[in-house]
């Protein structure tokens, strides 16, 4: 909204054990196997009236907000206590709904969860750019995640199951197109508590090209806040202009040949289609330029390319400023570069170049 910040959604069909007592009472069957694990009543999610009823749910949130400008993603969670992993979903139920997400959401970007059994499906059957996210993040617990069995087989998230879940699964690339999003196991207060690698947690963190981290709303504890600020000028992509060469001087309706370099000092790429722009200012006279540049495919390093735009006729002998700005459509900008120098508009200056 006013801060310009977009909304990540995640529907979750139950949460411990809240299933409605309306579902309950159209006589849907029990998953019985959680139910004796956990003691209580959990859905089937291979009812056909939880399929139905689950299905209706996302059908109606694609119709409401597929496509609103402030939403950035969509998890695909289809069952599961709080819609992880997936349920006791099969691979046939899980597949019905992820097509239904991808017939509610044709047009906002949607996000797997890492070893769902809907995951390999959402990620490799289909032609649709996903991208991903991992519960659990940082887990090096020993001997079984939260002490799960008694004997010492080092099991952990860390070590074992996010390797064999992305290549299973068919991650790697994925960064590339759609975002990668990272929720802590616990959170950093209980890592440090239990003693975790924190450099470890978040060089894995940068090297699976995150873009969003999600600590949850705990305290960070004091001694780690300078390594998770760091961390933070890494995380997904960091703009700036590495050098920008134009002529000293141009004419009014002659070609300005601007050449460009950015450099993407994060570790993944926009993925908003935002217009890079540049503007001309003379007086109360303006001209912004669109290059046609695809921002999206500004991946970390340099990215070099050369803009052609005309100089207006109407501008006149004297001095113009040039400056730029990720804009969108109306021409607001609504991306910073990483540029100390900003007006109050949101344009970063970038120097005087003189009409003759």
């Amino acid at each position: 909204g006013q801060r310009g910040q977009t909304l990540e959604l995640r529907f979750q069909p139950f949460s411990g054990a809240d299933t409605p007592e309306w579902y309950w009472k159209t006589g849907a069957a029990v998953d019985e196997k959680f139910k004796q694990w956990h003691g209580y009543a959990t859905p089937n999610h291979n009812d056909q009236r939880y399929i139905k009823h689950w299905g209706e749910f996302i059908k109606a949130m694609g119709k409401r907000f597929d496509g609103h400008p402030n939403l950035e993603t969509v998890d695909l969670a289809y069952g599961g206590d709080w819609g992880e992993m997936g349920g006791n979903a099969t691979y046939e139920t899980a597949r019905k709904l992820v097509d239904i997400y991808y017939e509610a959401f044709p047009t906002t970007t949607l996000i797997l969860m890492v070893g769902s059994p809907g995951a390999e499906y959402a990620s490799r059957q289909t032609d649709r750019v996903v991208g991903w996210r991992a519960d659990c993040f940082g887990d090096f617990s020993k001997g079984g995640w939260r002490k799960r069995d008694t004997t010492e087989n080092n099991w952990n998230h860390m070590f074992v199951a996010y390797p064999t879940l992305f290549e299973l699964d068919g991650l790697k690339d994925k960064w590339k197109t759609a975002p990668v999003i990272l929720e802590t196991c616990g959170s950093v207060g209980s890592w440090y508590i239990d003693g975790y690698d924190i450099d470890k947690i978040l060089e894995t963190a940068l090297r699976s090209h995150a873009s969003v981290f999600m600590r949850k709303s705990v305290k960070i504890p004091d001694e780690w806040m300078p390594k998770i600020m760091e961390f933070n000028k890494k995380l997904g992509y960091n703009f700036y202009i590495y050098n920008m060469t134009l002529p000293r001087k141009t004419s009014p309706g002659k070609e300005l040949r601007i050449r460009t370099t950015i450099d993407n000092e994060g570790v993944a790429p926009i993925y908003k289609k935002y217009i890079f722009a540049i503007k001309l200012t003379q007086g109360s006279k303006e001209y912004v330029y669109h290059s046609n540049q695809d921002i999206r495919k500004w991946m970390p390093f340099y990215t070099n390319f050369t803009d052609i735009l005309t100089v207006p006729a109407n501008f006149q002998s004297g001095v113009a400023t040039i400056s730029c700005a990720i804009v969108d459509a109306s021409n607001k900008p609504v991306v910073r570069f990483a540029i100390k120098d900003i007006d109050k508009d949101g344009w970063h200056p970038l120097g005087k170049i003189i009409i003759e």
